[in-house]
């Protein structure tokens, strides 16, 4: 199964901070209904 953690940022420097931290493995998500969607999808095959 596909692993991920979620992380609700409040701010832009949170944002900012994050990003860094993980670096290729972070993104952002807003709205979030299709990626969630593809999220399982790809930890279905």
């Amino acid at each position: 199964m596909f692993q991920y953690q979620y992380y609700r940022a409040m701010t832009l420097d949170e944002v900012s901070e994050t990003l860094l931290q993980y670096g290729g493995k972070a993104g952002i998500l807003a709205g979030g209904t299709d990626i969630m969607v593809q999220i399982h999808e790809k930890s279905a095959r």
